[in-house]
């Protein structure tokens, strides 16, 4: 239900092309309630396109994962950019988003160099006769450059969201999604205030879990913000890959008007590796 409501609201209030949201990737819930554990480390490629206005991008990322408390983790994930916005760059895009006089946003096609880090927590606990409820914070640090945005940037945003799964069967897992975000500005006079909207988000996800390393996610996600909405469909399927390995294969579509989205298709490949288990050692008898 909150995350119905909250699409009503996100719906209801978008009105297209007073800002742009940039894109900012889903939420790692899987880490939280993996069967096969919350410690890992995750390398990714992502390929990101927006054909009709001439934008691609690659990125390299990686994330780790470590478990604190009986429910909680801590999670850090960074990725390396290198965009080519052809013969549209941001200035001819997003004019009004560009402080005039600054040189800091530049007029070429390519820029290559690190996205801003995002550092998060995720943990679960259990509200009454409510059930348990998850729930996350995260923030994308002010390490980035002006010259990838909106794949990066020197804004700070914050990320708080809730998640209600609901077990459908022993496989099956739906959950609903609703959050807020909220950005503070660089305070470097390089973009106006509104290329770093904040807004609320929302969401359904769709689990199926064959095993503790086999599973299909289907998702819908939605994000509004400074009067634009972005909607993102995802199909995110995880296989093993031998040992204590995965390799996830996922598709994400950008459904939003050409002012407000960042791309339309972005195609990811991502590498889990996780840790041996630790055995205790034999006591003598």
């Amino acid at each position: 239900m909150p995350a119905l409501c909250l699409f009503a609201v996100v719906f209801g209030t978008a009105a297209t092309g007073r800002a742009q949201l940039p894109p900012r990737e889903p939420l790692p819930w899987e880490f939280l309630a993996s069967p096969a554990g919350r410690q890992a480390l995750v390398l990714d490629a992502a390929r990101l396109a927006d054909p009709h206005v001439g934008w691609r991008a690659q990125r390299l990322g990686f994330a780790a994962f470590w478990p604190r408390g009986p429910a909680g983790c801590l999670f850090l994930r960074a990725a390396w950019f290198a965009l080519d916005t052809g013969e549209t760059p941001v200035r001819t895009r997003w004019p009004h988003l560009v402080v005039p006089g600054n040189e800091a946003v530049p007029e070429g096609d390519t820029a290559v160099g690190w996205g801003s880090p995002e550092v998060g927590w995720l943990s679960a606990l259990r509200v009454g006769g409510l059930g348990v409820w998850q729930y996350a914070f995260a923030a994308a640090l002010p390490l980035g450059r002006d010259e990838l945005y909106p794949f990066a940037s020197t804004s700070l945003p914050f990320r708080f969201q809730l998640r209600r799964p609901v077990r459908l069967g022993q496989r099956l897992e739906a959950g609903a999604l609703a959050g807020l975000v909220v950005v503070l500005d660089s305070g470097r006079d390089r973009l106006q205030p509104a290329a770093y909207p904040g807004g609320t988000s929302a969401g359904l996800d769709l689990v199926w879990r064959q095993s503790a390393r086999h599973a299909l996610t289907i998702a819908l996600a939605a994000e509004s913000g400074g009067g634009a909405l972005v909607l993102q469909p995802s199909l995110a399927w995880r296989l093993p890959a031998g040992g204590r390995r995965e390799l996830t294969l996922g598709l994400r579509r950008d459904l939003a008007a050409a002012a407000d989205r960042s791309y339309t298709t972005q195609a990811w490949l991502s590498w889990t590796i996780r840790p041996a288990p630790v055995v205790p050692p034999a006591v003598a008898k």
